[in-house]
């Protein structure tokens, strides 16, 4: 990890995490390839702010790491196909609107 990134913090009583500058370290979802769905506090500040990051959960397992990346291929994939159904079918209706007005 990066020395300037600090791992230290303030937690409020309401239990949200709170940077070196004040301000509220919102709970965010990494979709990093090395960290797929692992929570983490993280705030920056501008170019001189704090640059406050702490890991909410623990590493998970290799294997769960290889799950979810599949996961989110297949989702990504899925997308696709739907966007190439949608203009296939505007391609269709189309078609079908010009031969039957012609």
């Amino acid at each position: 990890m990066n020395s300037s990134i600090s791992q230290k913090s303030i937690t409020s009583r309401n239990g949200i995490k709170i940077c070196h500058c004040g301000f509220n370290a919102p709970l965010t979802i990494s979709w990093s390839s090395a960290n797929p769905g692992r929570r983490f506090y993280g705030f920056i500040l501008g170019r001189g702010g704090c640059k406050y990051f702490r890991w909410h959960d623990d590493e998970m397992p290799d294997q769960a790491k290889r799950v979810i990346r599949g996961l989110l291929k297949r989702v990504e994939r899925t997308k696709k196909t739907v966007a190439r159904l949608k203009w296939l079918f505007v391609v269709v209706v189309v078609l079908f609107l010009w031969i039957w007005l012609w």
